[in-house]
């Protein structure tokens, strides 16, 4: 009898651990559908600024800056990274065949799968996106919230096929140079020299 109640025990605590991931998921989901419905892609605009400072051995140190539609910056993070190439990771999300891309992580050519630095937290802030400006009204800011929420969020493999992540390689940039990079609305990504 004391075996059955263990085993039973076991069983539930493990349907639960099971289970709130991917009930969460699925609201998650839901609640970024319900959002698409009200609010369209952001139009592309220069979103993300790279200022890389230079290479030094094994280190890559610069600057990422976040940037609201309209042009005021959310977020200065500046750093070192022990690598020798930085890459910008963005996540798409695709609802009615409308392309939500938002920043997701800076990664490394030595961080592994799944490793970076997450961008999210710099630009999702009590429950609503600050990637739409101070102009923009509350209700606007939390759909986005909801679609940007889900697009970087860790998901179960189930809705891996709604998500898409992408990367974008910043070898490109020349140490001392600012770029730019924007968001198009086909699911790519453009990056280039910030015109002074």
């Amino acid at each position: 009898m004391k075996k059955r109640i263990i085993v039973a025990v076991i069983f539930v605590f493990l349907a639960l651990v099971l289970a709130v991931p991917a009930i969460l998921s699925v609201k998650k989901y839901a609640d970024a559908k319900a959002a698409s419905q009200l609010v369209s892609p952001f139009e592309p605009y220069d979103m993300v600024h790279v200022l890389l400072y230079g290479y030094d051995r094994d280190t890559v140190s610069g600057r990422i800056m976040l940037y609201a539609r309209d042009g005021s910056l959310i977020a200065n993070v500046e750093r070192s990274w022990n690598a020798d190439a930085l890459m910008l990771e963005y996540a798409e999300v695709s609802f009615d065949q409308q392309n939500y891309c938002f920043p997701y992580r800076i990664c490394t050519n030595t961080s592994g799968r799944n490793r970076g630095l997450r961008l999210a937290s710099y630009f999702l802030d009590d429950k609503e996106c600050l990637l739409c400006g101070q102009r923009t009204g509350q209700n606007i800011k939390r759909q986005y919230y909801a679609i940007a929420l889900y697009a970087s969020a860790r998901l179960l493999p189930f809705f891996y096929s709604q998500r898409s992540i992408h990367t974008v390689s910043l070898s490109v940039c020349t140490p001392g140079t600012e770029y730019e990079i924007r968001f198009l609305q086909d699911g790519s990504a453009s990056i280039m020299p910030v015109a002074r």
